[in-house]
């Protein structure tokens, strides 16, 4: 075979086993309709956000099923509100920390923070969360405030937050920007970048385009980015709107609701009983009252006589079989594109135990942890650096270096709370997890905790008080420390290790660790 003919062979088959590898990429008739662009994360929502956004309110409103997920994601997400807590990692700090510390929860749960004087830090945290997934992303703007402003509303720091719809973002600025006659940057949808890919700032509305006010001529302004948070999930390197968390399930969403519409309809048809009574041409009049209406009606126990000629011929509405089956259906595949479960989104929990209850819980805390590293990345964080900005401004002493901000998650709600504590105990005492990990696994903030239990046990001692729960003094079981059944010096019984470690001592063990 010559060179040429086996490069030939060689080059059909390729061609051949390149046309079959992937039947994902055949362009035969099954797939002939298929619409995949390659186009860019940000083309391929710039034509579409504007619906999708507009679709999605809609779902949340009018939707029982959009709207248990939204509120379904912001009460796991948010529940009573991500709590700070000022951090330092020098010694000596700790008045000064906690000066800090009584100025950022004063701010937090006053109105004050909110420039619209409607909810609390918070509160507003259920609202950035709530129109994320509604919108798919949120715009938060820093308000800076001068003395005036701040004295007539009682502000202890110039310092507000406003929550805008992604709206008011400028979808319609797209292109290179121009300065001193070379290109500087890009606008994408909206926000404008430097040459080294970098947010310079947002192009946004004086007003909400849906407001119909048209104020200003429509005009945008360009928002510096330091003054500008912008959430949104980032699904594709390179993308700059978020897409509403209903996205991937609309079409289901409406359809199921339109069928179940359907399915009432007809429910309320099989309700509706009916008779018909044909008469020939030749039979009598049916009696009549003085208005002329028909005297015939349906009665218990009725036994009525038909005229010669006449016929009953009762309704038969249709039926609507499988509705059940079909729903379930329907609304998993919604549970999977969301990344919740089946129970939380059809509010159905007949077939749920421990085991499955907590393995369907732990899919869902995935997407709820989602949620939270976006808010905390992206907006908590940043916006603590706005609130030390904030007291530079008001106090400049009371600022000191290298403070940071933990955020304590709300507490988690326990499925069986005996068997996962007791879990967690087992982890703790096996050394495969941390006492604080144990606790922040549960919402709570481990130093807090610990401050809090030794305010109680100093407090308890203060007293000469004896509590039956103080770990200190009792075992879990009830028994003292120290009573026979509990005692350090026990001796073991025929057949026992002496130094296997007693249930009293385990469980004084564990406890010492949340005490110490």
């Amino acid at each position: 075979m010559s060179w040429e003919a086996w490069l030939e062979m060689e080059g059909a088959s390729g061609q051949a086993l390149r046309k079959r590898a992937y039947d994902g990429a055949g362009r035969g008739r099954r797939v002939r309709d298929w619409n995949a662009p390659s186009s860019s994360a940000n083309r391929e929502v710039s034509g579409s956000i504007e619906l999708l956004r507009a679709r999605s309110r809609d779902l949340c409103r009018n939707n029982s099923w959009g709207t248990g997920v939204a509120n379904c994601i912001t009460d796991e997400v948010v529940g009573e509100g991500i709590r700070p807590r000022v951090r330092h990692d020098g010694k000596g700090k700790k008045r000064a920390v906690q000066k800090i510390q009584d100025q950022l929860l004063w701010w937090a749960e006053s109105i004050a923070v909110d420039a619209d004087g409607k909810n609390n830090l918070y509160g507003l945290q259920e609202l950035i969360s709530r129109t994320r997934v509604q919108s798919g992303s949120v715009l938060i703007r820093r308000r800076v405030r001068d003395p005036g402003f701040s004295s007539r509303r009682g502000l202890r720091l110039p310092l507000q937050i406003h929550v805008m719809e992604p709206d008011f973002l400028d979808t319609t600025r797209d292109g290179p920007v121009s300065r001193n006659g070379a290109v500087s940057g890009v606008i994408i949808q909206g926000v404008e970048f430097d040459l080294r890919n970098q947010v310079r700032g947002y192009h946004m509305h004086a007003t909400h385009p849906g407001d119909g006010i048209g104020r200003f001529g429509g005009k945008s302004y360009f928002v510096p980015a330091r003054e500008m948070l912008h959430l949104f999930h980032v699904e594709r390197p390179g993308q700059v709107v978020g897409v509403p968390e209903l996205a991937p399930a609309m079409i289901t969403l409406r359809d199921l609701h339109a069928t179940h519409d359907a399915a009432l309809l007809r429910m309320k048809l099989a309700n509706c009983f009916a008779a018909f009574i044909k008469r020939s041409a030749d039979g009598e009049e049916p009696e009549t009252d003085e208005a002329g209406n028909h005297l015939e009606s349906l009665e218990p126990g009725i036994i009525e006589y038909l005229e010669l000629g006449e016929d009953v011929v009762f309704a038969n509405p249709p039926a609507a079989p499988g509705l059940a089956e079909f729903s379930t259906i329907q609304l998993r595949a919604v549970a999977q594109a969301i990344g919740l479960t089946y129970e939380v989104v059809s509010g159905d929990y007949s077939k749920v135990n421990f085991s499955s209850g907590r393995m369907a819980w732990q899919r869902a805390y995935r997407t709820v942890g989602r949620h939270r590293r976006d808010l905390e990345c992206q907006v908590l964080d940043p916006m603590f650096d706005w609130f030390l900005d904030a007291m530079r401004l008001a106090d400049p002493s009371l600022v000191i270096p290298d403070l940071y901000c933990s955020w304590a998650t709300p507490r988690r709600t326990l499925v069986d709370p005996g068997k996962e504590v007791a879990a967690l105990e087992q982890e703790v005492r096996a050394g495969l997890c941390s006492w604080q990990e144990a606790v922040a696994s549960l919402g709570r903030d481990p130093g807090e905790t610990l401050d809090q239990i030794e305010e109680h046990q100093r407090e308890l001692d203060a007293r000469g008080i004896t509590i039956a729960s103080d770990p200190r003094k009792s075992t879990q079981g009830g028994a003292a420390n120290g009573a026979p059944g509990a005692a350090e010096g026990k001796e073991p019984a025929d057949g026992e290790d002496p130094n296997e470690e007693s249930e009293a001592d385990a469980e004084r063990g564990f406890r010492a660790v949340g005490t110490a």
